[in-house]
């Protein structure tokens, strides 16, 4: 048996304690080991500096333009050693944000190499491409995926974690088409950064990558259009006043009324003044019309606000 501080002279550099994901632009871990003929840790090199890069695909060892390689990317060996703290920023050729397409101009691939301090000679590793995600996995939940224009065409990329009175659920979602972001946080919750949203009322599911308001009590009106366009933003439920009632909550298309004279509203309740009144709610209109009064009763409706039934007494 070999013990490891009798290791000769180098042979190649090993990766180890990989990472099981990378995000771009997020800091992942690479051991490198400087391994002998009997695939043994020279623990006797402390000194040789080692390097980690983005080369291209050519056999080469040429830089690849449309990756960079940040973090501690240059390390010397201890005890035959060291570890690697890197992040990777790719250029996109296309990014689908609709379809969940992120699509590299290049593949990323790693290169470590260095002199080894000894003998002077070349030390390398095998290429490496790290397991970049992509799709609508991009990015780790609570982040969204940063677009830059390149210079050489397409764009490079980063994952980017959402602020205070931010969120996001998805990282190529956004209130722009084709462009990932972080979203506002909706009028009735707390948002305390990445993914973390805490909603105060209503019924809310994820759709398109954000959340959508669905539903609200009793009493309220959902709303969440501008101009009858859907608005991320404004969404929320907006209680109806004293006085006023709403045909149903969990339809935007539905508003606060006023209560008509014939019937009394304590806005979760519609009520008649006068027992034997025949009301029915119109859809079109989102408001209760008064059909038909009771013997005695006549019907007066010339506007939705003055329906009643009148004693003919």
């Amino acid at each position: 048996a070999f013990g490891a501080c009798l290791g000769m002279s180098y042979v190649t550099l090993a990766l180890e304690e990989l990472p099981g994901a990378v995000y771009p632009g997020l800091p992942f871990e690479v051991t490198v080991e400087d391994l002998d003929a009997y695939n043994q840790t020279i623990t006797l090199d402390s000194k040789s500096t080692l390097q980690a890069r983005a080369v291209v695909d050519d056999g080469t060892g040429q830089v690849d333009p449309a990756v960079s390689v940040s973090g501690q990317s240059v390390g010397v060996l201890v005890e035959g050693r060291v570890t690697l703290s890197l992040a990777v920023k790719p250029t996109y050729a296309r990014v689908d944000t609709q379809l969940g397409i992120t699509q590299l101009k290049t593949p990323v691939l790693l290169y470590v190499s260095g002199t080894d301090s000894i003998t002077g000679d070349l030390m390398e590793a095998r290429l490496y491409p790290p397991p970049l995600a992509s799709g609508f996995g991009v990015c780790p939940r609570g982040y969204v995926l940063v677009l830059e224009a390149a210079a050489g065409g397409g764009h490079t990329g980063f994952c980017s974690r959402c602020e205070m009175s931010q969120y996001s659920v998805s990282p190529l979602a956004g209130t722009t088409p084709g462009l990932p972001s972080c979203l506002n946080c909706p009028h009735s919750a707390s948002c305390e950064g990445g993914d973390s949203v805490k909603f105060s009322r209503g019924l809310w599911t994820i759709s398109r990558g954000m959340y959508i308001l669905v539903g609200c009590p009793r009493g309220y009106q959902l709303v969440n259009t501008i101009g009858g366009v859907f608005s991320h933003d404004v969404q929320d439920c907006v209680a109806c006043s004293a006085g006023q009632y709403i045909l149903d909550s969990n339809n935007s298309d539905f508003s606060c009324q006023n209560c008509p004279l014939g019937a009394t509203c304590d806005v979760a309740n519609f009520v008649s003044r006068v027992a034997g009144a025949t009301w029915a709610a119109d859809n079109s209109t989102g408001r209760y019309v008064l059909l038909a009064c009771p013997p005695g009763y006549q019907r007066q409706a010339l506007t939705m606000d003055g329906q009643r039934c009148d004693s003919c007494a």
